[in-house]
């Protein structure tokens, strides 16, 4: 995929105006917690926001947002967990909005599953 410039400056300056808040708001107050007090690296922790953001786990008795939300909100939760990455002390944000943008392509469809080609 080829990276668009002008969309990764888009995302960064949207992320910077963030603050913790704005980042952990419409989590369920266990996980906003949980991701505030775990330490990780930044990047583990902006993965942390972007999977209780995307992911519903019943597993752990945690809801994300609706899958319906995640569709509609995809740039924003791009947004939020590139914020996350900074406020957790990240320095490499182009690279990682990136990442994030590339991961979470618009067209993709993420339903959650991960497949990979057979190799022959």
């Amino acid at each position: 995929m080829a990276k668009d410039t002008n969309r990764i400056q888009m995302l960064l300056q949207q992320a910077a105006q963030l603050t913790e808040t704005d980042v952990l708001a419409d989590l369920p107050a266990a996980v906003a917690n949980r991701l505030k007090t775990e330490v990780n690296t930044p990047l583990v922790a902006a993965l942390g926001l972007s999977d209780a953001l995307w992911t519903d786990n019943p597993h752990k008795g945690e809801k994300g947002a609706s899958r319906a939300t995640r569709v509609v909100e995809r740039d924003q939760a791009l947004i939020r967990a590139i914020a996350f990455y900074r406020l957790k002390g990240g320095t490499e944000l182009e690279k990682t909005a990136t990442f994030f943008e590339e991961t979470f392509a618009a067209s993709n469809i993420h339903d959650g599953k991960t497949s990979h080609p057979e190799a022959f």
